[in-house]
């Protein structure tokens, strides 16, 4: 067992607002919700937070989704990864 905190979906999206808004819609349904801008920092918080699903978009400042994604999938490879 982990002592990291609970994470149900990592959200990856560089548009704040957006970005907010999912993650609202989200927790009301009860789900444990971190936020990422970038790709970099996407990473690091998968790392810590081996989040159970992770919402990328496509596009973000210094990466693409699909790129992340074989990231994330190279050390979280039960993680569900969904592209938006």
């Amino acid at each position: 067992m982990t002592n990291n905190p609970r994470c149900d979906v990592l959200i990856v999206e560089d548009d704040v607002i957006q970005c907010e808004a999912i993650a609202e819609y989200l927790g009301r349904a009860g789900l444990a919700v971190q936020m990422a801008h970038y790709g970099a920092s996407a990473l690091r918080q998968a790392a810590a937070l081996q989040p159970r699903a992770a919402l990328l978009e496509y596009y973000l400042p210094d990466t693409t989704g699909v790129e992340l994604a074989g990231h994330l999938r190279a050390f979280l490879p039960e993680t569900t990864i969904i592209m938006m």
